[in-house]
C-alpha cells in the first residue's frame, strides 16, 4: 500500500515476466499451554525495499523477499547453513519487477480473492505516482 496524506493506495505486484515467485518465510509450530492444540505459525521475511517498491511502501520502505528461482529450493534444503541462507535475503531487482495501483476492494473480505478485476489497473484521480 502507499500511504498518500491520509489515504492508502494498494498496488498490484508482479515479476516483469509474469512469473510465478516465491517469498523466504519461516514456519513453525507451537504448543498452546492452556489447550494443548499444537498452533502452527509463519512469517515474511522482510528486507529494505528496492527503488519501485520504495515508492510504493513508501513509510516503512519495506519488502517482503523475493527468492531467485536458483534460491528457491536452497530456502528449505536443512542443509543450507543459515549463514547461506541470510545472502537469499536481499531486494529482489527493481528492474526485474513491474506494478500498477488496483481497486481497494482487494482487501475486502467481501470480495472473492481469485476474481482476476481485483489485479486490473485502476486509476485514482486524486491521485498519481510516477513509478519510473
Amino acid at each position: 500500500w502507499h500511504h498518500a496524506g491520509t489515504r492508502k493506495y494498494p498496488f498490484y505486484i508482479a515479476l516483469e515476466n509474469n512469473e510465478p515467485f516465491a517469498f523466504a518465510g519461516i514456519a513453525d509450530e507451537w504448543i498452546n499451554p492452556a489447550t494443548g492444540e499444537k498452533i502452527p505459525t509463519f512469517s515474511l521475511i522482510t528486507t529494505q525495499a528496492n527503488s519501485l517498491l520504495e515508492k510504493i511502501h513508501n513509510t516503512k520502505k519495506r519488502m517482503p523477499v523475493i527468492l531467485r528461482p536458483e534460491n528457491e529450493s536452497k530456502w528449505i534444503d536443512p542443509s543450507v547453513s543459515a549463514e547461506s541462507a541470510f545472502h537469499f535475503l536481499q531486494p529482489y531487482p527493481a528492474n526485474l519487477l513491474k506494478a500498477w495501483p488496483v481497486s481497494r476492494q482487494i482487501a475486502s473480505r467481501t470480495s472473492d480473492p481469485s476474481s482476476p478485476e481485483l489485479i486490473q489497473p485502476v486509476s485514482y484521480p486524486e491521485f498519481q505516482l510516477n513509478l519510473s
